[in-house]
């Protein structure tokens, strides 16, 4: 399984497009289990430099910050609903333009895609051009797996990160306003 993972990982890196083509008939457990593999890499990686680079009076903010496994499992867990968020808005936006592939290869194309930012996203500085690498991979992914032209595949793209940036900030505003609207003046 983990020779699988890193031939995959290898493929996606340097042929992008051909592994797109390859993965065409890969089995849901195998997609799945390559996200899980490189999911929690990133998670542990991304927790550690976070918690690194956390001062003090920041911890004490943060309910819970102090320790490492709350840090671990927040990442975690808001990571999954976001992705399964914005996975579910991929396929809607590809299935309104057309696309040929069902939601299987929506989630194909977001998973291999993922693959430098889930390898590369928490080093810091840096991590920004991994993102932009998946941003780039999920076009194409989406563009040869549902058979749509790039315009199209890079249209539901956009549109899918638009609306989950659009939720992720109407979601942050309803609970820090109403915090806000708690807090005493003295």
């Amino acid at each position: 399984m983990i020779d699988k993972i890193i031939v995959r990982i290898t493929e996606v890196l340097l042929d992008p497009v051909e592994s797109f083509h390859q993965s065409e008939n890969d089995e849901p457990k195998e997609v799945l289990t390559y996200f899980a593999v490189l999911f929690i890499i990133n998670s542990v990686l991304f927790t550690i430099v976070k918690y690194a680079g956390i001062d003090a009076e920041t911890i004490a903010l943060i309910p819970g910050s102090e320790n490492i496994f709350f840090i671990f499992a927040f990442a975690v867990i808001s990571s999954l609903v976001q992705t399964v968020i914005f996975v579910m808005l991929l396929h809607f936006w590809v299935y309104i333009l057309c696309g040929k592939g069902g939601g299987m290869q929506t989630i194909k194309a977001f998973v291999y895609a993922s693959t430098p930012m889930l390898l590369f996203d928490w080093i810091p500085v840096i991590g920004f051009i991994f993102i932009i690498w998946s941003a780039v991979l999920n076009v194409l992914g989406i563009r040869e797996l549902h058979k749509m032209s790039t315009g199209e595949a890079a249209g539901a793209f956009v549109a899918a990160i638009i609306i989950t940036v659009g939720l992720f900030i109407f979601l942050i505003g309803a609970l820090v306003i109403p915090l806000i609207g708690k807090a005493t003046v003295t």
